[in-house]
């Protein structure tokens, strides 16, 4: 008997509700709705997949999701799951449900591991056990940033992403980095424009911002993702790295903002484009002398288990995003770490 065999599965809408509303220069969240897969191997190894809804992409919905979850899963009954040609052909089938596919992936990849009874940590070279993520602020009002970085200071977070591109545009974002910054302690600092910014914006911004004396680390995705001409430009003269975000979706997104130096960071989502392309994606870039950032969508702890592997696992991360189980509190399910602040724990 094949233990590797996928044995059968199940796939169902986990919907988990925010602690307070989570707002971006894209839209506002209140709820949590993913598409989960609960997979099984023949000799018992299991894994877990989750596929985030998205802002972006309103009609890829957790119920759409989760159709092309369960057709997937159908397709790969009594096959050999560490056949590479498996999880190729999921992507191939899931169109543009990308999130779906990668939700299908993971749950392989953890499969297979726990089938051979090891981590996916150690899995992917376990380089260390522990990261430090930061923590994000949304585009809210002043006064909700500034309570927000509060909390995060007093739960031990020294590095605030906070949201920026406000429609009341650059002077409100310094606002409310400023409040932030105020109650956060002094924290370093990673400015999210969502898109939402031009290139003047941007540099007024961060210019206004060193003038302040706060401790701004990284500009990310200022500018609509195709723009990757405006991107370069303003690589060039912003005085802090930039990362790019939104524009990666792909191996091949990857290579075009690499040839056209569009970015000094590139920030990869295991939930957007699985782990094959993300380890590819991380060696393109370190090849390239860029940095590396990881992030995620609006997964739950369980949801956010191989991405906090991939972190610690490679130890390839200069600057760690795994906070959305945060805001989502309790009755969530956990995965195979453990938080403790900041510091995310796999062993």
């Amino acid at each position: 008997m094949n233990p590797f065999l996928v044995a059968g599965g199940a796939v169902e809408v986990l919907e988990l509700p925010l602690r307070r509303p989570f707002i971006t220069a894209l839209g506002t969240l209140t709820l949590a709705r993913n598409a989960v897969l609960r997979l099984k191997l023949r000799g018992g190894g299991r894994g877990w997949g989750e596929a985030s809804s998205s802002i972006v992409n309103r009609h890829l919905s957790p119920s759409r999701l989760a159709g092309v979850l369960r057709r997937a899963l159908a397709r790969a009954a009594g096959r050999d799951a560490r056949d590479p040609r498996l999880a190729r052909s999921v992507w191939a089938s899931c169109g543009e449900a990308a999130s779906a596919a990668a939700a299908f992936e993971c749950a392989l990849r953890e499969a297979v591991a726990a089938q051979y009874r090891t981590s996916l940590r150690d899995w992917f070279g376990g380089a260390l056990d522990r990261v430090a993520t930061s923590m994000t602020i949304s585009a809210g009002a002043r006064e909700d940033a500034a309570a927000e970085a509060a909390e995060s200071a007093a739960d031990g977070f020294r590095v605030l992403k906070v949201k920026v591109g406000s429609p009341e545009g650059w002077r409100e974002d310094l606002e409310r980095t400023s409040a932030a910054a105020r109650a956060g302690r002094r924290p370093r600092l990673i400015l999210d424009g969502n898109q939402g910014l031009t290139e003047a914006s941007a540099l007024r911004l961060l210019d206004a911002c060193q003038a302040r004396g706060l401790r701004v680390e990284l500009l990310e995705q200022p500018l609509a993702r195709s723009d990757l001409r405006g991107m370069a430009r303003l690589k060039r003269r912003l005085p802090v790295p930039l990362a790019a975000d939104e524009s990666l979706r792909s191996v091949d997104d990857a290579r075009e903002i690499l040839d056209r130096d569009a970015a000094d960071v590139l920030n990869l989502k295991v939930a957007k484009t699985g782990i094959e392309a993300s380890l590819e994606i991380a060696a393109l870039a370190r090849a390239a002398g860029k940095r590396l950032m990881i992030g995620c969508m609006r997964e739950s702890a369980r949801g956010l288990s191989p991405s906090v592997h991939l972190a610690c696992g490679t130890g390839a991360f200069s600057f760690i995003d795994l906070d959305s189980d945060v805001p989502l509190g309790d009755g969530q399910p956990r995965g195979g770490w453990r938080r403790r602040g900041p510091l995310l724990e796999t062993a």
